[in-house]
């Protein structure tokens, strides 16, 4: 690999994925060529069931690559769908091309700065003009619904104060919590530091103990342990941000060509907001159980959560909207906030490369 394409690739690892599992590889085929390879890993987590998880991560890769390109003045020239390769089910053929005149992307400096801010943020309000770059950054086939009142916030702190108590009590989710969290660091090259979930050391320890077996996860939520994750990580991050946002598409998002275009516009969102001076946290596990509610895919054997899940459904389609809650593409919140300290970096480039 020469070395204008390992510095493109050194730069494009950094795009977002859940849980940051880094669901891709990269197969060089040429200076100019390549294929990013997507790879779930065996077992599909509960939150990607249905690939949608998945192809946002394969777009915000494929645009976080582009950014990286215009750095040696290269655009992505075309891409094109590969079938299923080993233990890959597709990947994305990738061609670059010189570009006359072509400067750096201007989110080229915020790539690797970019993170996520799970912790409480400033309530001062997004400007008009931050609002609009947003709105700008994400396309013409997207809008933006944005929730910034106090009677908003509170709302939003409402139902995802209950999401969090679905997602806390069904069984599926212990695996992703035991395996996706490093217990006791402040960073990770793989997976989420403890330090980045949101909460405090103490809080931190009793869950790192807890999450040593499924049986004290039990009998931890049966004194009520959930409660004050849920305060922590839920309710008061939803009521201490500038707002909540969500970006809908005007298409279906039922084919993951349409769902890495959403992965492309969630990817330019994200960085014009860092570029903006503001933090971002995404809130996507309503929008993705919804998915799966309406799909009728079995996404838990707890029929209290499947339940619960349903009403929270039918809420959220009530107040955001059928249509823009049905092709939600992803769902957050905003706000100016100190650096982040703890956060997750990435595998290093040659552990994601593949002959």
């Amino acid at each position: 690999m020469d070395a204008v394409l390992r510095d493109i690739l050194e730069l494009a690892r950094w795009a977002p994925s859940a849980d940051n599992t880094q669901p891709w590889r990269f197969q060089v085929l040429g200076e100019r060529e390549l294929v990013l390879w997507y790879a779930p890993g065996p077992d599909l987590s509960v939150f990607n069931l249905d690939h949608f998880a998945g192809c946002l991560a394969m777009g915000a890769l494929l645009e976080t690559l582009a950014v990286a390109a215009t750095v040696h003045g290269l655009i992505v020239a075309d891409t094109r769908t590969e079938p299923a390769f080993h233990n890959y089910p597709w990947g994305i053929h990738v061609v670059l091309r010189a570009e006359v005149g072509l400067a750096p992307s201007p989110l080229v400096p915020v790539v690797s700065r970019r993170t996520t801010q799970r912790r409480r943020m400033s309530l001062v309000s997004l400007s008009a003009a931050q609002k609009q770059a947003l709105e700008a950054s994400v396309g013409k086939l997207y809008r933006i619904l944005w929730l910034e009142d106090w009677a908003s916030k509170l709302k939003m702190a409402s139902l995802l104060n209950r999401v969090g108590k679905v997602r806390l009590l069904m069984p599926e989710t212990f695996a992703v919590h035991r395996d996706t969290i490093a217990w006791g660091a402040q960073h990770s090259d793989d997976r989420i530091p403890s330090g980045a979930i949101g909460a405090d050391p103490l809080l931190q320890r009793i869950m790192a103990w807890t999450m040593k077996s499924q049986a004290r996860v039990r009998m931890l939520n049966r004194m009520g342990g959930h409660l004050l994750p849920r305060v922590e990580m839920d309710l008061l991050p939803a009521l201490a941000c500038a707002g909540h946002f969500l970006v809908w598409s005007e298409r279906p998002l039922d084919d993951p060509a349409a769902q890495m275009e959403a992965g492309r516009a969630l990817q330019r969102f994200w960085l014009t907001a860092e570029s903006l001076g503001l933090q971002f946290q995404p809130e996507m596990v309503a929008p993705l159980f919804c998915r799966y509610i309406r799909t009728d895919r079995l996404f838990t054997r707890d029929a209290w959560a499947a339940t619960e899940m349903a009403v929270l459904c039918k809420r959220f389609s009530q107040w955001m909207g059928a249509q823009p809650w049905a092709q939600a593409a992803f769902m957050g919140r905003l706000g100016r906030s100190q650096p982040v300290v703890s956060r997750s970096f990435r595998q290093p480039l040659n552990a994601l490369l593949i002959p």
